[in-house]
């Protein structure tokens, strides 16, 4: 019997040829972005909690086509923080100062008075396909009208009487509110994840260097 012993070249990154180099950034990045996707969705629920204590499912699907997106579902979104967002979206949004004033004031009533209200995002529709946000999301439930007594100090309230249910209208600003504050979050989100793919020359280094790799010629792991 005759033993034969093949001898394989094997070469660090550096020593490939710039060809070589490339074709493994190729298959490496793909590596590093399936990666970080597996931890994507815990991520953003840990930063959805940590930001605006809000506990929540996030859905997404970031593929760069047509309904792509990101939204989240959650139980509860009367958290302080998210309350201080909606401030927020409404200094920031468009309206004289004594509309967002007013607007304000709307908001902190219900703030103050969120025991006796329910509002949620849930999306009915969603799949992996298509998960873009929309205001459809929100949810706004009444549990007691007679708790909100102090909206009927607020001088534009009282102006809407002529208009119609000065209560009801009230509850349509805050879900204009409320899904803008909440369309915000979503949009932060999704540019988070579609980070995932910016995969930089150091990242792959540094898969390499962590996991020992050598190559063949081609660029194929040894």
């Amino acid at each position: 019997m005759k033993q034969v012993t093949k001898v394989y070249n094997v070469y660090t990154f550096e020593e490939l040829s710039k060809a070589a180099q490339s074709n493994v950034k190729d298959k490496l990045s793909d590596v590093i972005v399936s990666d970080r996707f597996e931890w994507l969705k815990s991520d953003l629920e840990e930063s959805l909690k940590a930001s605006y204590d809000i506990d929540g499912d996030v859905f997404y699907s970031l593929c760069n086509s047509q309904g792509d997106g990101l939204h989240f579902d959650s139980d509860n979104l009367m958290t302080k923080p998210f309350y201080e967002l909606m401030l927020k979206v409404v200094e920031d949004g468009e309206g004289s100062d004594i509309h967002k004033a007013t607007v304000k004031d709307i908001i902190k009533v219900f703030y103050d008075h969120r025991s006796n209200l329910n509002v949620f995002s849930k999306q009915s529709h969603h799949s992996h396909r298509y998960c873009y946000a929309s205001k459809d999301d929100i949810n706004i439930d009444v549990l007691d009208e007679d708790a909100f007594i102090d909206l009927a100090e607020i001088k534009a309230v009282k102006d809407w009487l002529k208009d119609g249910n000065p209560f009801k209208i009230a509850v349509e600003v805050l879900e204009r509110v409320v899904s803008r504050a909440y369309l915000t979050i979503c949009s932060n989100f999704e540019d988070i994840g579609y980070k995932v793919y910016d995969v930089s020359d150091e990242d792959v280094k540094d898969l390499i260097e962590s996991n020992g790799y050598e190559f063949n010629e081609d660029g194929s792991i040894f």
